[in-house]
């Protein structure tokens, strides 16, 4: 709950200790800031922990060379040349690349936002758990229906993927679904005042309807990765420019 608790989570955990089936003697000895840090660190357990973790990711930049037939002939013989004498590695990216390694950058497990999602946040009622073809009938004799794009579940490709998940199945005791995401960035200030910010990943269940996915009130997107600031390295690599 964090160092303030509110009006409502305070309402909860009164209610809880003083509920007659709970014994507050086996809250003696507990170490409560153990299991806190075991379950922050278990990332990718479904059932616990919140999935966070650090990883570096690589950009690979264009160094905005042109290539000409002249300049690929060169470059071959040159890498034909290194090879003979064991200084290139055959396997190599042969195109002008820079790569730069961002470092630090804060991720979600997907899986465990996937079934975190489902089973505590998505009601039922509004998650399309098989694709479907959505069709318009204009109110005119003689005219076709229509085909309607409007949400994931209905894409070709969410179909596409769906058949070929039924068609593999082995276990029909157990059906199997696609879960869909959808993902979405931008930068966000923290505060009404000042210039901290940062910029989140969003992730969506493209299986909800969007009159409910485009709802804030209802909460759907997920943070399951935060970009840092990159411009400053950038500018400092001077040789990139």
């Amino acid at each position: 709950m964090g160092g303030v608790a509110s009006a409502s989570n305070r309402t909860l955990m009164t209610a809880a200790l003083t509920d007659k089936r709970v014994n507050t003697r086996d809250l003696e000895g507990v170490n409560f800031p153990q299991i806190e840090k075991e379950i922050m660190d278990d990332i990718q357990s479904p059932c616990g922990g919140n999935g966070w973790r650090r990883t570096d990711v690589i950009i690979e930049v264009p160094t905005g060379k042109k290539s000409t037939a002249n300049s690929r002939h060169t470059e071959k013989r040159a890498r034909t040349h290194m090879q003979h004498h064991d200084k290139v590695d055959p396997d190599a990216d042969p195109f002008p690349w820079h790569k730069l390694t961002v470092s630090g950058v804060r991720t979600r497990s997907l899986l465990h936002t996937m079934i975190e999602t489902i089973q505590e946040d998505l009601p039922t009622r509004e998650v399309h758990w098989h694709g479907c073809e959505e069709h318009w009938q204009p109110p005119y004799l003689g005219f076709p229906s229509e085909r309607v794009w409007g949400d994931l579940y209905t894409s070709d490709a969410f179909l596409k993927a769906e058949r070929d998940l039924l068609s593999s199945q082995v276990d029909h005791a157990h059906p199997s679904v696609i879960i869909a995401y959808m993902f979405w960035s931008d930068s966000t200030h923290l505060a009404q005042f000042g210039q901290a910010k940062a910029w989140p990943i969003y992730a969506y269940i493209g299986n909800q309807t969007k009159y409910t996915r485009c709802k804030p009130s209802a909460r759907s997107a997920r943070v399951i990765g935060y970009i840092p600031p990159v411009c400053e390295f950038l500018l400092s690599d001077t040789q990139l420019i």
